[in-house]
């Protein structure tokens, strides 16, 4: 009885916390599993074409590269088992956007207040390119693990669970050589917080010390495998292409990508609804005020990460690297955050002890948010797979062989 009720007493002392934790773990697992396989009409061509390369050729398709290789194996190893339905493919991709997501929280949680960091990972896991990639059997959805990267790298900073948060750290770094791109996250945690790795590592046991080098050895093997057989594919590693392209190509993309952000973004029907942007209009407009909201906040560590992030992956884009648009979505998503931060701050400081006007200020940018959530969704779950140009191309064949 005396156990029920400090149980209920905790209960009513972390009833906000428990709502927020409920909140953020079910809506993207439901958003990230609804009718995961109805929803496209069956296997999509992109889908068709990686998952026949990455399964039917044995493991020459698995280390035909270090890009993307973790899931290249388990479509492999699924293949392997004999598993046909595009459901269970694509549940490799909602877990890594899950994965995502709750790092997304994680962040914006030790930068911002909770409320914040509720709003702005609703905001991120209902985007349409969030949506897609996570959907989507493809492994695209990998560029968003630099959330998973960044959210260990401040824990590290913080925790007092250093042991734990330094096999999590070195897993993290280790674990970069297999996304496009992201090696260069990992050289910058290297070198702003290298002194501070060195002496954490210089602290544990032989025995620890042996135990993390076993552990990162082993997680790098694989890609030193497929870059001794595919030496070229090392350009993947850094993001970069492998060839050098004509100016044209080069400005034609430069106008999909930027003009894409918020006019019309056209990369194909099965990957993206035709003729709408990347970015909906109240979106830009919070991605504008995050960028503004730097210049008084130059010397915290989130303005240097969001904005080195976000000119890092816009320019291997750019550049027309292995890396897809999905790159994008963290760095935008995290200044659309501090935007709508700073615009309360702003609202706060001009009333800072009316109530009232406070209460207006969360509603209406609750209202708004809302605007943008309802939007996101219901492009990507009603007009996308009932636009005409998707329709033609989906398959209505829910297997993959």
């Amino acid at each position: 009885m005396e156990k029920r009720k400090q149980f209920l007493k905790y209960l009513r002392k972390n009833r906000r916390r428990i709502i927020l934790a409920v909140a953020v773990s079910l809506v993207p697992i439901v958003l990230f599993t609804y009718n995961l396989g109805g929803h496209s009409r069956g296997v999509l061509p992109p889908e068709k074409v990686f998952l026949a390369s990455a399964s039917g050729s044995g493991l020459d398709g698995v280390f035909a590269s270090p890009a993307y290789l973790p899931y290249r194996a388990v479509v492999h190893v699924l293949s392997s088992l004999g598993v046909e339905r595009i459901e269970f493919y694509r549940m490799i991709s909602v877990i890594i956007a899950l994965l995502s997501v709750w790092a997304f929280y994680s962040i914006i949680r030790r930068w911002y207040t909770r409320r914040i960091a509720l709003l702005g990972t609703l905001l991120f896991c209902t985007s349409s390119v969030v949506l897609h990639a996570a959907r989507t059997a493809m492994p695209d959805v990998m560029q968003l693990s630099v959330l998973m990267t960044m959210s260990v790298g401040l824990w590290l900073r913080r925790t007092r669970h250093k042991k734990l948060a330094l096999y999590a750290f070195l897993a993290a770094l280790a674990m970069t050589v297999y996304v496009p791109g992201l090696i260069w996250v990992a050289i910058a945690l290297i070198w702003f917080r290298g002194g501070q790795l060195v002496r954490l590592i210089g602290r544990q046991t032989l025995a620890m010390k042996l135990l993390l080098l076993c552990m990162t050895l082993i997680i790098l093997a694989p890609a030193v495998v497929a870059s001794v057989l595919h030496p070229r594919e090392l350009l993947s590693i850094l993001g970069l292409p492998d060839y050098v392209y004509s100016a044209g190509l080069y400005w034609a993309n430069a106008k999909l990508v930027l003009g894409g952000l918020l006019w019309r973004f056209n990369i194909g029907p099965w990957l993206w609804t035709p003729g709408t942007p990347i970015l909906d209009l109240v979106t830009f407009v919070m991605v504008l005020m995050g960028v503004y909201s730097l210049r008084f906040e130059k010397g915290l560590i989130r303005t240097q990460i969001q904005l080195s992030l976000f000119a890092l992956y816009l320019i291997l884009i750019l550049l027309l690297g292995p890396i897809g648009i999905v790159a994008l979505a963290p760095p935008l998503y995290l200044l659309a955050t501090g935007g709508f931060a700073f615009m309360l701050q702003q609202w706060f400081a001009v009333f800072p002890h009316n109530p009232f006007a406070r209460t207006i200020a969360v509603v209406s940018m609750i209202g708004l948010l809302s605007g943008v959530v309802v939007y996101q969704s219901y492009r990507y779950f009603t007009v996308w797979p009932n636009h005409p140009d998707v329709r033609v191309v989906l398959t209505d064949q829910y297997l993959v062989k």
